[in-house]
């Protein structure tokens, strides 16, 4: 119980941590800035997701040893830090890339943390302490920010992204830091790479699929309509992310409680339901103050959108709980054939969609490939399933 709060916690506070930084770079860099803040997001995603993805699920594994499993981590984090400064080369907005940096170093963290958590009962509530104080950092800048700047005091936004980097580093779990010492030991790390690299591979390359996918719409707005456009989809977007992650939250907390898949697919839809449909009634009298309210005044011309993506978030919602049983139930080898389906039809279809009707051709190609999931997952669902109820009446 006490690590399904821990865990629940985790994900609300980096919820939490995405929006201020996202109502950060808003205030800083306006929409357009937005748009290229969702892009080198996108960019550092799949590096990410395939080089750490999975930890905190894969640290459940009995036969995992957790002085290999920490050696692997900093081994992760090497190449992670390597590949984000190269790209950090090539980009000439700087700053811009250390909040998006930032970023995907907090959920590192996180997960580092998490996955530890599953593996040992020592204490990592650091942790959450640490997020907190980003938290507090991050929504006191929204509102010092313009002081500071008037005053010539300090370069905001400079010095932002390097403080919270800093308690991204200080969330690390303590198993980790004390022995930091790992990364020098070279012959170790080679074995250990050797001995987890095929383990992680069959988590970390689905996780990579489905990253690709969410960067094709962001690099086909950005490259044939502009920023801004890029800025109030990856915006929109953070809806679904936030739904995301509450409903992977609600998921894992079930399915450790070992109730049945039909009921968790049950709870599911029914919170996807009743939420949703209640949010989209409110969000067609009062979008554009709602907008206001969480994203700022920047995009109140676009709170329109706000219903549509609301509804978007309904299926998404659904779609999430069934891919996750999917993951849960069988291997991800069918699961990666799915998502490698879904990869190449983003790739013929979304910038086609967006050539033809522009920034509508992107939400139709949401609603599109959101329905195809659907319809694939509920199928592969049900097989599953099937097969389960089939092996449990054989054996009994």
């Amino acid at each position: 119980m006490k690590k399904n709060l821990y865990y629940f916690s985790g994900m609300l506070l980096l919820a939490l941590a995405q929006w201020s930084l996202l109502r950060n770079v808003l205030s800083f860099y306006g929409v357009e800035g937005a748009g290229l803040y969702y892009l080198y997001i996108s960019i550092l995603t799949p590096f990410y997701v395939l080089l750490g993805g999975g930890f905190r699920f894969y640290s459940q594994n009995q036969n995992s040893v957790l002085d290999d499993m920490i050696r692997f981590r900093w081994l992760n984090m090497c190449i992670i830090l390597l590949s984000s400064g190269v790209l950090a080369l090539t980009t000439d907005r700087i700053t811009l890339f250390l909040l998006a940096f930032s970023q995907k170093f907090i959920d590192f963290s996180l997960e580092s943390s998490q996955g530890l958590k599953n593996k040992t009962s020592r204490d990592t509530d650091t942790t959450l302490i640490s997020l907190v104080i980003v938290n507090l950092i991050l929504i006191s800048s929204q509102y010092f920010s313009e002081n500071l700047r008037n005053a010539n005091l300090i370069n905001i936004e400079i010095v932002l992204p390097i403080v919270i980097i800093a308690f991204a580093w200080m969330m690390l779990p303590k198993a980790m830091l004390r022995k930091f010492t790992y990364t020098y030991d070279v012959k170790k790390l080679l074995s250990v790479f050797n001995k987890y690299t095929y383990v992680y591979a069959s988590i970390g390359i689905p996780a990579l699929i489905i990253a690709l996918i969410a960067l094709v719409p962001r690099l086909s707005i950005e490259f044939l309509i502009d920023s801004f456009a890029l800025g109030v989809f990856g915006t929109y977007m953070y809806l679904y992310i936030i739904a995301k992650i509450i409903n992977q939250s609600l998921i894992v907390t079930l399915i450790s409680k070992q109730i049945d898949a039909y009921k968790i697919i049950n709870i599911g839809v029914f919170n996807a339901l009743t939420l949703g449909l209640i949010a989209v009634a409110v969000s067609l009298f009062f979008h554009e103050e709602i907008i206001s309210i969480i994203f700022g005044d920047k995009l109140a011309e676009f709170s329109y959108l706000l219903p549509i993506f609301l509804v978007l978030f309904i299926i998404e919602s659904i779609n999430s709980t069934l891919e996750y049983l999917i993951v849960y139930m069988q291997s991800s080898v069918d699961f990666l054939i799915y998502n490698s389906y879904l990869l190449i039809m983003s790739v013929l279809l979304c910038p086609s969609l967006i050539y033809l009707f522009g920034f509508d051709g992107a939400i139709y190609y949401l609603f599109s490939l959101a329905s195809i999931k659907f319809y694939i997952y509920l199928k592969s669902f049900l097989t599953c399933y099937q097969k389960a109820r089939a092996l449990c009446e054989n054996s009994n």
